[in-house]
This record gives C-alpha cells, sequence and structure tokens, in this order.
C-alpha cells in the first residue's frame, strides 16, 4: 500500500512538472512569436513603460524605429518619448494612457 502512495505521488509530482514545462514552452513560444511579428512590422513600434503620472520611459524599440530615428537602441532608451516627438507633452502621454487603461477594462 505505501508503494502505491509513493507511487501515486511521483507521478502527481510529475504531472506537476510537466505542467510547468508546457507552460514555460508556450511561454517561450507566444515570446519569440511577439519578437517576429514586432522586428517585421516596417513602421517604427515603441513600447512605453510608465514608471509614474510624472515619469515615462522607451522600453523597447523595433528595427524600424532604429532606422528612422539614427540612434542605436540604447541611445534611444536615453531618450524620453517627449524627447523624440510621440507627445507633445507628460500630460498628453498621461491623457493617452488613461484612455488605453479604460479601454483595456
Amino acid at each position: 500500500m505505501q508503494d502505491i502512495d509513493k507511487l501515486n505521488k511521483e507521478i502527481e509530482s510529475l504531472k506537476k512538472e510537466n505542467k510547468k514545462l508546457k507552460s514555460s514552452i508556450k511561454h517561450e513560444e507566444e515570446a519569440i512569436g511577439f519578437e517576429f511579428v514586432f522586428n517585421a512590422v516596417k513602421q517604427p513600434l515603441f513600447l512605453l513603460k510608465s514608471i509614474s503620472n510624472q515619469q515615462v520611459e522607451i522600453h523597447r524599440v523595433n528595427n524600424s524605429a532604429t532606422e528612422l530615428l539614427k540612434f542605436t537602441r540604447k541611445e534611444i532608451s536615453l531618450l524620453t518619448p517627449i524627447n523624440i516627438g510621440l507627445f507633445a507633452s507628460l500630460e498628453e502621454f498621461n491623457k493617452n494612457h488613461a484612455l488605453l487603461s479604460n479601454n483595456e477594462q
């Protein structure tokens, strides 16, 4: 009886590990798919990260954005969306950000 219990516990453990591996693989496939699409788009794409309502940073850019701006990714990451003209001001960004957040809900 102990052998059966031990075997059942091991089976459950393996099922959990299998589920984690499948989830990890799915996440990796999604990341690879996103990366491909993100860089294949011919329009400049900017992923922005809102730190607070007083600070926003450029998190990532695609290849088209680097070609348009004529800067490296590292140089672009040191700029703000306002510096490169994506938004006229921080207030404009905050308004757009609020609209996106409301629509997502």
